[in-house]
C-alpha cells in the first residue's frame, strides 16, 4: 500500500495516494510502516494539497508517537516551520 501510494503521487492521483496513506495509518498504526505513512501523508498535505494544518497534526504525531523514527528530526523541523517558529 505504501508503494502504491507513492506511485499514485508520481502520477498525480493525489486523492488515491491520500486514501492509501490513511488506510495504512488506520489498519497498521503500530507497524513499522506507520511512521512512513504519517510522514509521507504530511508531506503530501504540506507540498501538494496545500493543507498545512493537517500536515502539522501529522508531524506532531510523529514527534510524540515515533520518537525513534528516522523521520523524527525532519518532522520536528517541518512542524516548527509550519507553527511559525524561527529556525536557525
Amino acid at each position: 500500500m505504501l508503494k502504491q501510494a507513492g506511485l499514485y503521487e508520481k502520477t498525480e492521483q493525489l486523492e488515491k495516494a491520500e486514501a492509501n496513506y490513511d488506510k495504512l495509518i488506520e489498519l497498521y498504526p503500530d507497524e513499522i510502516v506507520a511512521d512512513d505513512a504519517y510522514f509521507k501523508l504530511a508531506k503530501l498535505y504540506e507540498d501538494k494539497l496545500a493543507q498545512p494544518e493537517k500536515a502539522k497534526e501529522l508531524y506532531e504525531q510523529i514527534i510524540y508517537n515515533f520518537a525513534d523514527s528516522i523521520y523524527f528530526v525532519e518532522a520536528r523541523k517541518r512542524f516548527r516551520a509550519l507553527r511559525g517558529d524561527a529556525i536557525n
